[in-house]
């Protein structure tokens, strides 16, 4: 593949990853630092793919039996466990957001809401740790590790607009709901 194609490629996906920042309603710094880890993680995912094609063509000359176990991680466990994991996250995230969309600004406790109260981060966690299954590149497992902590922090902070906004209602919600599991 022209070493051009690759650069422009990633840097449109780059640009269009940070362009969606002007749709969204990022309100607070935690929900704007959260959606730039996110793509952040993405970003090291496109490049780290480009780069461990290449590293493994060029250790596939030296190390050969090392070129197929790599290989065949990823075409087995990582394609059977990774591929399954991020789509599940994938659902999550659109049909939660459908049903907050639908709401009109209720509090939802139907759906998804009735067995996590944050089913979309969830779901987000579930799609790039299955990214990370499918593919063990080295930066995004360690942005993994902050993408959670990140989400749960803003999950915790937006529980508290949401006790502000619906009172008991949530508070009753919340005692009887798990936050992700």
């Amino acid at each position: 593949m022209n070493d051009l194609v690759v650069i422009k490629t990633v840097l449109l996906i780059t640009t269009l990853l940070i362009s969606t920042i002007f749709f969204l309603k990022l309100r607070t710094k935690i929900q704007l630092f959260s959606y730039n880890i996110v793509v952040a993680f993405f970003i090291s995912f496109l490049i780290e793919m480009y780069g461990l094609i290449i590293s493994f063509y060029i250790f596939d000359i030296y190390y050969s039996s090392s070129f197929e176990y790599h290989y065949e991680y990823v075409v087995t466990f990582g394609r059977y466990v990774g591929t399954p994991t991020f789509i599940i996250g994938f659902i999550l995230i659109g049909i939660g957001w459908y049903q907050i969309y639908h709401a009109k600004g209720k509090l939802v406790t139907k759906g998804l809401y009735r067995y996590c109260r944050h089913p979309q981060y969830l779901g987000l966690i579930l799609f790039c740790l299955g990214f990370c299954i499918q593919y063990p590149l080295l930066f995004s497992i360690i942005i993994l590790p902050f993408v959670i902590v990140l989400y749960y922090f803003l999950a915790k902070a937006e529980e508290k607009q949401l006790i502000n906004r619906y009172g008991v209602d949530y508070l009753l919600y919340r005692r009887e709901v798990p936050m992700f599991f």
